[in-house]
């Protein structure tokens, strides 16, 4: 199954102080369960923050979708269904029981014309059909999903360490002042050119 990460700021397992070094633990435990793929370099994950995704999508430049499209498929996202439900394998760890839908493929086959309106997504707070604890979560959490497929960011503090609070990063648990907050601190990383593609 693709993993998808999404860590909980206020875990009882990980504290403020030590939430860095927890998800270094997290991330070696997950390879060592064999979740992460070639594809991934291991060095996005040495003493990184992980985003959503592990096994990402590989990036096909071949072969390109209509950018005019991406507002099908995001609609498309809202319908997907399925559910995120906690790793077997390590604390603060999410999965994802679509992982594999098709419409996650045809998103980062538009490229980076798609970019800016799954930015402009993650603010969107309408409830979708896919659950977390029999809840169902809102638009925006899918959106980032799909973007963490294509582009990431490595928030670092004022001492240059990574910064795990960092609004970006969001979980399937996000509030609607969640997604505000990730939508700017999105924004802000696309105005800057500060992303790198997966």
């Amino acid at each position: 199954m693709y993993t998808s990460l999404f860590f909980h700021r206020t875990s009882l397992v990980c504290q403020r102080a030590s939430r860095v070094s927890c998800l270094i633990m997290a991330c070696a435990l997950l390879s060592c369960a064999q979740h992460f793929t070639p594809s991934t370099p291991s060095s996005e994950m040495n003493g990184a923050v992980p985003v959503l995704s592990v096994n990402r999508l590989p990036r096909d430049t071949s072969v390109r979708a209509p950018s005019d499209s991406i507002s099908a498929f995001i609609a498309e996202l809202k319908t997907l269904g399925g559910q995120y439900v906690p790793s077997p394998y390590v604390p603060l760890v999410w999965e994802f029981s679509k992982d594999q839908a098709p419409v996650f493929r045809r998103i980062v086959a538009v490229g980076d014309a798609a970019i800016a309106p799954l930015v402009q997504c993650i603010g969107n707070s309408s409830p979708t059909q896919t659950k977390i604890q029999r809840r169902f979560i809102p638009l925006g959490v899918l959106c980032y999903d799909a973007l963490n497929r294509m582009i990431y960011h490595e928030e670092t503090s004022a001492t240059g360490d990574m910064d795990p609070d960092w609004a970006g990063y969001i979980t399937p648990e996000a509030t609607p002042s969640d997604l505000r907050r990730g939508q700017q601190a999105w924004q802000q990383v696309i105005r800057s050119g500060t992303y790198k593609h997966n």
